[in-house]
């Protein structure tokens, strides 16, 4: 199991940011890698994009900036599921995530499948 995903995933970003939105739902960025006079990142459910970096953050990253173990956070998780819980939930998050890169191949061989069948109509 996947600690990092299942905290990235399931650990309430607001709360590791131990920040209050302003008004617009933006946020200064946590990575302190550039100036934030004016709130660059937007918070959306499990993570939060700055549009000055232009990346996105995870808990995990966030709580890295902040030295925040893993483990922690983790342990705080087990307080509101139960191990049982959360072994469910990665399982059903690998299985959503292979779903859909299954469907993105799929839809990328019809892609392939449509310029080839243009290319062969065109060259005629």
């Amino acid at each position: 199991m996947n600690i990092k995903l299942i905290v990235d995933e399931l650990y309430p970003i607001r709360k590791i940011l131990n920040i209050k939105e302003n008004f617009n739902g933006n946020v200064k960025c946590p990575s302190g890698l550039h100036g934030d006079k004016h709130p660059s990142s937007h918070i959306y459910e499990n993570h939060l994009h700055c549009f000055t970096c232009r990346k996105n953050y995870y808990v995990s990253q966030i709580a890295d900036f902040k030295g925040i173990s893993m483990d922690s956070l983790y342990q705080e998780l087990l307080l509101k599921y139960s191990e049982k819980e959360l072994k469910e939930y990665f399982n059903h998050f690998m299985k959503d995530k292979e779903s859909k890169q299954e469907k993105k191949e799929i839809k990328k061989e019809r892609n392939e499948d449509f310029i080839s069948f243009t290319m062969r109509f065109f060259s005629k």
